[in-house]
């Protein structure tokens, strides 16, 4: 949910939803503007960006994917148990 004082990170994201995503965490990655499918992946670290606030290191079918914050939706995958 966008709250009145969120910063909004390129164009859908907010600082505070990326701050949530730990290492470890299974995420989906859709890219912005594009017909990509998503990948499912493992974050495995996490470095801060001048330019795109944070980049995640994702792990996904043995490929190692550097994903920019401000480039990218990384939405957490829920537990179903």
């Amino acid at each position: 949910m966008i709250e009145e004082n969120d910063i909004l990170i390129e164009p859908y994201q907010t600082k505070k939803e990326l701050r949530k995503l730990k290492k470890n965490d299974l995420v989906e990655v859709s890219w912005l503007f594009s017909n990509e499918k998503p990948i499912f992946g493992v974050i495995s670290s996490i470095k801060k960006d001048l330019n795109f606030y944070r980049i995640f290191e994702v792990i996904s079918e043995g490929q190692k994917h550097l994903i920019p914050g401000g480039v990218a939706i990384l939405k957490k995958v829920k537990d179903e148990h």
